[in-house]
């Protein structure tokens, strides 16, 4: 999570900030699929947002309703596949 209110992708290697996703408020979760391809992320907005991985500039699908603050989401992975979340809220 982040309290500066945003997700941000680096470069393990050099260093470099490669991009910095917005939110509105603190993220407590973040998660990545098993391939990589999709990562998720929630907070005390009550929302997650499901990312591209691959594309930046893409907005992300928002997933909203949540009455508290989301403090777990996570992918559920084998055997239920990356479709389905795990969420918890405070």
């Amino acid at each position: 999570g982040s309290a500066d209110f945003t997700a941000k992708f680096w470069d393990t290697i050099s260093g470099e900030e490669l991009h910095t996703f917005k939110h509105g408020h603190i993220l407590k979760a973040v998660d990545f699929c098993k391939d990589g391809t999709r990562f998720l992320t929630a907070g005390h907005e009550k929302v997650i947002r499901l990312f591209d991985a691959s594309s930046y500039d893409s907005d992300p699908i928002r997933l909203e309703g949540a009455t508290h603050t989301i403090k777990v989401a996570i992918f559920a992975g084998p055997p239920y596949g990356d479709d389905l979340l795990l969420v918890g809220l405070q």
